[in-house]
């Protein structure tokens, strides 16, 4: 059986060139997963790019040339718009947040013991709390701020660098798409037409994630925004962010971001009518993304089951670490066009292949 299976799935003309394509994708992204890191995001933001181009020309008529200019300088204008006037906003609330989080802790430690009335907890847990607050403002901990502000020049300066690296591939690349893809195609031979088959269906099943997902992620950000700003929560903008960005972090995500929603909620308004309404209009609105709006929104993909997603998660998570977990949908709908189009050698049933061998 096991021998029948494999002469089925390799030994198509085209599977040999499949199965090393993958073998070199998986081992480099393994090995270098830090470094393609920049290229993944200029390839998310291309694909955003070119949808805007397309609909550009279809509408207007335009030039390929003329409309990549228009697309390419205006977004690149919102972004720097929208860092200039919401990045203060947002490192300032993320520094309150970071300076308050040992006395918020503290707090919700105390009110824990006085709605339980448990002593047990409170003698306990508050000391442990006072201890790690004292640790923070200590001399060794100050020294080990400043040595970790030293080694993250190296990590910012990187950065900078990509800031400008990432918009000069995403220009190239979405301008000269056509030279790109036929320089990539010139790779192999003429006569792989599944192997085609299966770039285009990728490349497709990739477009629909990048698009879907960044809609997605605004869209929630911004609900989250108008949710926690309607309760006059503290730091409304800073726990919106993260809401946002856990779209990218299957299943996982919207549980980190739920925690210091509720962090912040229980330490302001303590455990009364506004905490709990709080905590149901949020649930109502994870209800509404979950059901209504990510369904919409992928209405056009392949959607997958969530025992897939998670198994994704694990095995990519624990083999290249925190990036697998973000590469784990695109990489889970990459493999299911792979079992849908992989090419398969007609070497008859089992039953056939088993009286043919004997």
């Amino acid at each position: 059986m096991i021998r029948w299976l494999f002469e089925r799935y390799t030994r198509h003309p085209e599977a040999p060139m499949l199965i090393a394509t993958i073998f070199v994708i998986v081992l480099t992204l393994t090995v270098y997963i830090s470094i393609f890191f920049p290229i993944w995001i200029a390839l998310m933001i291309g694909y955003l790019l070119q949808y805007l181009i397309d609909h550009l020309q279809l509408l207007f008529r335009l030039k390929h040339r003329i409309a990549h200019a228009i697309a390419f300088f205006t977004v690149l204008a919102l972004f720097f718009f929208t860092v200039a006037e919401l990045g203060p906003l947002f490192v300032r609330q993320v520094r309150l947040f970071y300076q308050g989080l040992p006395g918020m802790i503290d707090k919700v430690t105390e009110m824990l013991a006085k709605d339980l009335n448990d002593p047990l907890l409170s003698s306990s847990f508050s000391n442990a709390i006072r201890q790690t607050a004292d640790a923070l403002q200590s001399q060794h901990s100050f020294q080990k701020t400043a040595q970790a502000t030293i080694e993250f020049i190296p990590s910012a300066i990187h950065g900078l660098i990509y800031c400008f690296i990432i918009p000069v591939m995403v220009f190239f690349s979405t301008r000269d798409r056509d030279l790109v893809k036929s320089f990539l195609w010139h790779v192999y031979p003429d006569n792989v037409p599944h192997l085609r088959k299966i770039a285009e269906a990728v490349v497709q099943q990739l477009d629909y994630y990048v698009r879907g997902k960044v809609v997605h992620m605004f869209t929630l950000g911004t609900i989250s925004f108008l949710l926690f700003s309607s309760f006059h929560l503290n730091y409304a903008y800073m726990l919106a962010v993260p809401m946002g960005f856990s779209v990218f972090v299957p299943l996982v995500g919207g549980a980190l971001a739920t925690i210091p929603v509720f962090l912040t909620g229980y330490t302001q308004f303590g455990f009364g009518w506004t905490f709990l309404h709080l905590v149901i209009a949020y649930e109502l609105m994870l209800l509404f993304e979950s059901n209504v709006l990510e369904p919409m929104i992928f209405s056009h993909s392949n959607q997958m089951h969530p025992l897939a997603i998670l198994t994704s998660v694990i095995i990519l998570g624990g083999t290249i670490g925190v990036w697998g977990v973000f590469l784990a949908i695109p990489t889970a709908a990459i493999l299911k066009v792979l079992g849908r189009l992989w090419p398969i050698y007609d070497n008859g049933t089992y039953e056939e292949w088993v009286k043919k061998c004997s």
